[in-house]
C-alpha cells in the first residue's frame, strides 16, 4: 500500500513538472509572437518617419538654394 502511494506521488510530481514545463514553453511562445508583432510596427513607424524626413529635405533644400540665388 505504501508503494502505491509512493508511485502516485512520483507520478504526480512528474505531471506537475511536465505541466510547469508546458506552461513555460507556451508563455515563451506567446511572448515571441507578441515581440514579432511589435517589431514590424516599429519598422513601419521608422519607414514612415524616414519618408517624411526625406520629403521635407527635398522640399526645403531646393527652396533654400532658390532663395539664396535670388538674394544675390
Amino acid at each position: 500500500m505504501i508503494k502505491n502511494k509512493k508511485i502516485k506521488t512520483d507520478l504526480e510530481t512528474r505531471l506537475e513538472a511536465t505541466d510547469r514545463l508546458l506552461k513555460y514553453f507556451s508563455n515563451r511562445k506567446r511572448k515571441n509572437i507578441e515581440n514579432s508583432l511589435v517589431r514590424p510596427l516599429y519598422q513601419e513607424v521608422l519607414k514612415t518617419l524616414f519618408i517624411i524626413f526625406s520629403m521635407l529635405t527635398c522640399v526645403f533644400i531646393p527652396l533654400e538654394l532658390k532663395y539664396k540665388r535670388y538674394k544675390k
